[in-house]
């Protein structure tokens, strides 16, 4: 029998609210992988492919962040758009 994670034990993994867990699956294309009413049940490997997916996109992130702040550092000027995305960063939730 193999061990199937809720909304819930995902969020609690992540450090997000359930709402924000449902939102990364769509936005990293990972569906709940167990049919059941309603569709909130993943599997094992469906449960670290999310979570490295979710990992992986953070890192680019900070990696992305890290290059504006060394240019910001280095005296160039950045967009309102660039200053914004540092800002989201600095703010978002991460596990």
């Amino acid at each position: 029998m193999s061990k199937h994670y809720v909304l819930k034990d995902l969020a609690n993994e992540m450090g997000l609210h359930p709402r924000q867990v449902r939102r990364w699956c769509a936005k990293l294309k990972v569906p709940p992988s167990v049919p059941s009413q309603p569709s909130n049940k993943w599997d094992e490997a469906a449960r670290r492919r999310l979570l490295t997916r979710w990992r992986t996109y953070w890192e680019r992130q900070r990696a992305s962040v890290a290059r504006l702040m060394r240019r910001r550092a280095a005296g160039a000027r950045l967009s309102r758009k660039q200053l914004s995305q540092i800002a989201t960063f600095h703010q978002a939730p991460r596990g």
